[in-house]
This record gives C-alpha cells, sequence and structure tokens, in this order.
C-alpha cells in the first residue's frame, strides 16, 4: 500500500507545489457570495435562509473559520481534504483488493491523473462546493467499500452519513439516493444482519429529512433544495407566454424576458 500511497502523492504534489509556494492565490467565483450570505446570518445568530443553496458548504466554510479567518485556509483544507480522501479510498481497495497487486496501484493512477488535473486543482483552490462535493463522492464510497467489506455497522453508518452530506452540499449529489437504495437492498438479501440495515439506512434518511423539515418551515417547501425550480425557470423562461391567472407582474415578467431574446435566433 506504501507504494500506491506514493504514486498518488507524487502526482497530487507535482501541480500543487506552485500553487503554494510561488502562487498561493484563491479564486472567487461570481456566485460564492450566496454561500458567504448563510455563514454571516449563522454568524449573526439567525436561522439561514435556504431558499437557494444548501447548508453543507456553509457549515464547511463556519468550521473553518472557527480555527482561521483567512479565506486561504479554506482553499488549503479542501487540498487536504482531496489527500486524505483519495488516500482513504486506495487504503480500501487496498484492503479488499490487496491480493491483487496491480488493482491498488492502478487506482492510486488513475487518483492521480484525475487529482493533478488542472480542473481539479483550479476547483481545489476555489471557494465553491465543487472541491469538497467530489471529495465527499469518493469519501462516501471508500466507506460504503470498507463497511460492506469488512461488514462493520459503524461504517454502513459513516458512510450513510456520508452520503447524505454530499447532497446538503450540492442537491447534484441525489444521484446517490439509488446507490443508497441499492446497498439497502444488497443488505436486506442476507448479507449482513438486521442491525447493519438499521445502521446504513437511519442516517441518510435523517438528515435529508431534517432539511426537509426545516426548509418546510423556513421557506415552506419541503424539499432539499428549490434552486431546481429556478433552474427550471430559467431554462424555459424564454417559452412562456402571458396568461391572465399570472397576474401584471407576472406577464411583466414574461414580456421581458421575450423581450431578452433577439428575433433572429427564432427559428420557425
Amino acid at each position: 500500500m506504501a507504494g500506491s500511497w506514493a504514486l498518488f502523492i507524487f502526482f497530487f504534489l507535482l501541480p500543487r507545489l506552485p500553487f503554494f509556494l510561488a502562487y498561493p492565490v484563491v479564486a472567487f467565483p461570481r456566485d460564492y457570495g450566496g454561500y458567504f450570505m448563510l455563514v454571516d446570518q449563522m454568524a449573526k445568530g439567525f436561522l439561514p435562509h435556504m431558499s437557494v443553496r444548501t447548508i453543507g458548504y456553509p457549515l464547511f466554510l463556519k468550521l473553518v473559520f472557527f480555527f482561521s479567518n483567512r479565506n486561504f485556509t479554506v482553499v488549503a483544507v479542501q487540498h487536504l481534504l482531496t489527500l486524505f480522501c483519495s488516500l482513504l479510498f486506495i487504503y480500501a481497495v487496498h484492503r479488499l483488493y490487496g491480493r491483487f497487486r496491480l488493482i491498488p496501484m492502478f487506482t492510486a493512477l488513475a487518483l492521480g491523473v484525475f487529482a493533478s488535473s488542472s480542473i481539479h486543482v483550479r476547483l481545489d483552490c476555489t471557494l465553491l462546493t465543487d472541491s469538497l462535493f467530489v471529495n465527499l463522492v469518493l469519501f462516501s464510497l471508500a466507506l460504503l467499500l470498507l463497511g460492506l467489506g469488512l461488514k462493520r455497522k459503524w461504517i454502513l453508518a459513516a458512510a450513510s452519513a456520508a452520503m447524505a452530506a454530499t447532497i446538503l452540499v450540492r442537491p447534484a449529489g441525489m444521484f446517490l439516493v439509488p446507490v443508497y437504495l441499492l446497498v439497502i437492498i444488497f443488505l436486506l438479501s442476507g448479507h449482513c444482519g438486521r442491525r447493519a440495515v438499521t445502521a446504513f439506512a437511519l442516517p441518510f434518511v435523517f438528515l435529508l429529512l431534517a432539511l426537509g423539515i426545516y426548509n418546510r418551515l423556513t421557506v415552506g417547501t419541503f424539499a432539499v433544495s428549490t434552486f431546481s425550480e429556478a433552474s427550471l425557470i430559467s431554462l424555459t423562461s424564454t417559452f412562456l407566454e402571458e396568461h391572465p391567472s399570472f397576474g401584471l407582474a407576472g406577464n411583466k415578467a414574461v414580456r421581458a424576458c421575450r423581450r431578452a431574446v433577439n428575433k433572429k435566433d427564432i427559428r420557425p
């Protein structure tokens, strides 16, 4: 395993040393303010309003800022999480498939190439959810492999919580729901006891249910995130037509959206 870890660390450090040693510049995307707004609300003692952003990344920022209020610290932690989650995944593969020496090595090589890509390095240097989201996916899969392979209830519970945390960071992580259901079916098929099924099933449901109830009480919608509705509206806004049920304000917005479309771009 030491060789696999060393291979990954080589690829990990190769593009990152220039950043830390020569140009430690933190990237601020245009929509980062929505996450800092939730951090500010929590700092002032208000209940965070999650009509657009979910709570995962703001909680991560709040935790980092508890130790240091520098934005560079957030970026440094994101790089460290990439290192930790990747090494944990390599460990999980080695623990389960270590008898096949090439599998952990190829896993380390694949993760190393991915982690050293310009996109991954840039996301680790950016104050946005992407880096934490990718690392949580990798972390969840590593725990899932270990939990199923070693049949440890506490690891299965941690994997379930990590999968839910992935969705709390970005609702795009809902693709993990089918994975969660497949694991439940696998566990129910007799591969593990009832306690293992319960340990895996409860954390995921509890965390997402808690977020849905919170959003119902604060923004009036029982959902993980209401931003999907906003995305759907933005995608279809140019196809809207005026209707009496929209009222004056709604029809005014429809006319504004339609005026924004260049008539030359409209095809019959």
